[in-house]
């Protein structure tokens, strides 16, 4: 629980900046990136409706508004290590400054174990140490004891030339460098945990980003990346005007599959992604791409099978490179991107049986030159771009006009899991397809039975019943996935 500010007779709440890297910074850089930071602050108090001021020092920034919510808003921003509520006044001697101190800390301390903690700037008769122990020995009496390893309350003086600074325990921001204070990037966002992840990891190294989605499956699988770029955009990329580029690629999918050998298809489609990332990169001068890759995470992100990939003509930044899932994972969660990404990850267009994990780069060249450039063309060429700032969600959404709770009766079960899944528990009577067989498979289901499709989280099933719906056949998703498709059938 955060402390009660004290408010001014203005009723404005002051909040202390700390900065994070820009301090290290030589002057005429630190002024360039605080300028940065203070549109970012600006811009996100606008985005969150909170009417405020803000001013950026080269040592460290304010903000003043009458909102209570800034608070959360302020801890978002790149470039910020840390923020708390203030009282902030002029230095008038120490005394005064130990009243005041000791007035604004007494009711914080009562009954707890405590520590001071003084930072001094300047020219002063006293020392950090002076105001830790005199403002130590005020609140001590009110107090349960002094305890400078672990203390259940921190209380932060903080004294600059003639200001003074006052504060309870701070709230950590994301540090790094203030967005939009490098160049641009184009991440290649799928919607799943790791490319979310590595977008705000650049993000966090103060580079621009725009987004390309290589759309893998419909309406419902668009939906789901939409609501991550969404998230993204709007909690953490204040100041950045932002683009969602979407480009359809079922026909390149369709296209590998058709003419490049099963065991290269992921690494062939990857390389198309790349390839066609860099023409829209270049076309919107953007410095590099951006993706998920992390080493030995699947079989496309082996060392030799990165390197087979090759050159496409631009840097590919892979932020994620050492991590492992876990960690991953857990930074989605902190985010915000986490159970969005967790529906949207089960998109996986082609997973052959033995994928190669020590390709060559001579082999990948040629498979690769059996994919029509004209095949590629055509989908760049249907490309849409959508402004994240203008961009509308809302809930109900083609997701939930085919998702139930229920099986029907005598409905045949389509389930598109992997085969291991699959193995370990299914539903009476389903069938397994792998997904493009079950694609394939629409054309021919009979019309005049229902159809339930079950997968991992209810999203690729959806997508699936909603092509089914479009070649007229009842059919439907089961809501929640396999798990709660075992849970329901227990009752």
């Amino acid at each position: 629980m955060l402390p009660k500010v004290r408010r001014g007779t203005d009723g404005e709440m002051r909040y202390l900046i700390r900065y994070s890297e820009i301090g290290t910074k030589a002057v005429g850089t630190r002024r360039r990136f605080l300028r940065a930071l203070k549109k970012n602050i600006q811009a996100a108090l606008e985005a969150s409706g909170i009417t405020g001021s803000v001013e950026t020092t080269l040592a460290r920034g304010y903000v003043e508004t009458d909102a209570n919510n800034a608070l959360p808003v302020l801890s978002r921003i790149f470039g910020i290590r840390a923020v708390a509520p203030v009282d902030a006044f002029s230095l008038i001697s120490l005394d005064d400054a130990l009243d005041r101190a000791g007035a604004y800390f007494t009711d914080a301390v009562s009954g707890k174990q405590f520590a001071v903690r003084a930072h001094r700037v300047g020219e002063h008769a006293f020392t950090s140490l002076d105001i830790e122990r005199a403002l130590g020995a005020r609140l001590l009496p009110h107090a349960a004891g002094v305890n400078l390893s672990e203390p259940e309350v921190t209380v932060s003086v903080e004294v600059r030339d003639d200001a003074v600074a006052l504060f309870l325990d701070e709230t950590p921001g994301p540090g790094g460098l203030p967005l939009t204070s490098q160049e641009r990037v184009l991440t290649l966002l799928s919607g799943g945990f790791d490319s979310a992840v590595a977008a705000w990891e650049v993000m966090k190294r103060g580079v621009g980003t725009d987004y390309l989605f290589f759309n893998l499956g419909g309406p419902i699988h668009e939906e789901g990346v939409f609501r991550v770029a969404k998230t993204l955009y709007d909690r953490w990329q204040y100041g950045d005007a932002a683009t969602l580029i979407v480009v359809p690629f079922g026909g390149v999918v369709e296209e590998i599959r058709k003419q490049t050998e099963p065991t290269y298809w992921n690494l062939v489609l990857k390389r198309a992604m790349l390839v066609a990332a860099a023409r829209v990169a270049h076309a919107r001068h953007l410095l590099g791409l951006v993706t998920g890759d992390a080493i030995g995470q699947v079989s496309s992100q082996t060392m030799p099978n990165l390197q087979a990939l090759g050159d496409v003509g631009l840097p590919v930044l892979r932020p994620l490179l050492t991590r492992d899932k876990n960690t991953i994972v857990m930074q989605a969660r902190k985010i915000g991107t986490e159970a969005l990404s967790a529906a949207v990850d089960e998109y996986c267009a082609i997973v052959p049986k033995h994928p190669v994990t020590k390709a060559s780069r001579k082999t990948l060249h040629t498979e690769w030159g059996k994919v029509s450039e004209t095949v590629l063309d055509a989908s760049l060429n249907e490309m849409r771009t959508l402004d994240l700032a203008s961009l509308t969600l809302v809930e109900e959404s083609a997701l939930y006009e085919v998702a139930r709770d229920d099986v029907l009766e005598g409905a045949t079960i389509i389930d598109v899991r992997e085969p291991e899944a699959f193995a370990q528990w299914h539903a009476d009577g389903a069938r397994r397809l792998d997904v493009h067989d079950a694609m394939r498979e629409l054309d021919v289901l009979p019309k005049e039975h229902s159809v339930l499709f079950v997968c991992e989280h209810g999203l690729l099933s959806a997508e699936l019943a909603h092509m089914a719906r479009g070649r007229g056949i009842d059919a439907w998703s089961f809501n929640g996935g396999s798990s709660a498709l075992r849970e329901a059938l227990k009752k």
